[in-house]
C-alpha cells in the first residue's frame, strides 16, 4: 500500500490510474484485515487513482479516499460539493456519502459536518445518490484497462522521448546552475583578498614589480578591465603562503 501511495498518479495517467485503483479495489474486498495506520496510505492512493476522473464509480472512490484520512477530511466535502454542483441524478454512490458522513461526525468538527450536511441535502434533493452494488462497477473497470494498455503502449515512444527530452534540459540546467555558483565564489572570495591586502591598486602594482625593467609603469587604471580575475586571486593565495 505504501509503494502505491508514493506512486505519481493523476489523469495523465489513465492506465496506472486504473491499475492503482483495481488493486486497492481487490485488496478493500478481499476481506483482508487493515490495520489503522495503512488507512492513510490506501486512502490517498484511492484519491490520487480517481483524480480527474467523471465516471460514477471514481467519484464516489474519491470522496471515500478522503474519508479514510482524518487529516484529508474538507477535501471529501469539497469533492462531494463539486458533485453536488452537477445537479444530476445518479452522480454519487450512496456508500461514500455514508463513509465520508461517519467520518466527519468522528471528527468533531461543528463547521465541516454543517457543511457536508448542506451538501448531503443539496445531493438528495436532486436525487443524485444511487444505492448500486460495486461488483458490477469494478466489472466495467476491469473491462476498460485492455483498450488504456493499448493506448500506452503505442504513446510509450513518445512519453520516452518527452522524458529524455526533459532529462537533457535538466542536466544542462544544473550543469549552468553549477558553474555560475562556482564562478560567485571565486568573486566573492577574490574581493574579500582585494579587501583586505589593499584594493586592486596594490595588486596592480605588485605585478608591476614583476615586469621587465623596460616596460612603463602604468599610473593609471585603464587596464583593469583586462585582468584575469582567476589568475590574480591565483596570485593572492600564493602570496598569502609566503
Amino acid at each position: 500500500m505504501e509503494m502505491m501511495h508514493t506512486e505519481v498518479l493523476d489523469d495523465t495517467a489513465p492506465l496506472s490510474q486504473h491499475l492503482a485503483l483495481y488493486a486497492c479495489l481487490k485488496y478493500l474486498l478481499s476481506g483482508t484485515e487493515i490495520e489503522d495506520h495503512q488507512l492513510p496510505h490506501l486512502g490517498m492512493t484511492l484519491a490520487d487513482a480517481t483524480r480527474g476522473q467523471s465516471s460514477l464509480f471514481s467519484r464516489s472512490y474519491h470522496v471515500i479516499g478522503y474519508s479514510m484520512v482524518p487529516t484529508r477530511l474538507d477535501q471529501g466535502v469539497k469533492a462531494l460539493q463539486k458533485i453536488a454542483e452537477l445537479a444530476e441524478k445518479d452522480c454519487v454512490l450512496k456508500d461514500a456519502v455514508s463513509k465520508l458522513q461517519s467520518a466527519v461526525e468522528n471528527s468533531d468538527n461543528e463547521q465541516l459536518q454543517e457543511s457536508l450536511q448542506e451538501t448531503v441535502t443539496k445531493l438528495n434533493k436532486n436525487n443524485s445518490i444511487i444505492d448500486k452494488p460495486v461488483d458490477d462497477l469494478l466489472q466495467d473497470l476491469v473491462k476498460n484497462i485492455p483498450n488504456l494498455e493499448t493506448k500506452d503502449i503505442e504513446q510509450y515512444p513518445t512519453t520516452l522521448l518527452e522524458w529524455h527530452e526533459s532529462n537533457v534540459h535538466a542536466v544542462q540546467r544544473q550543469r549552468e546552475a553549477k558553474e555560475a555558483y562556482i564562478r560567485s565564489l571565486k568573486e566573492a572570495r577574490l574581493e574579500k583578498l582585494l579587501q583586505e591586502t589593499g584594493g586592486i591598486k596594490y595588486w596592480l602594482n605588485k605585478r608591476e614589480q614583476g615586469n621587465t625593467q623596460t616596460e612603463e609603469k602604468k599610473d593609471s587604471f585603464e587596464d583593469v578591465e583586462y585582468i584575469d580575475k582567476e589568475q590574480l586571486a591565483e596570485e593572492i593565495e600564493n602570496t598569502n603562503r609566503l
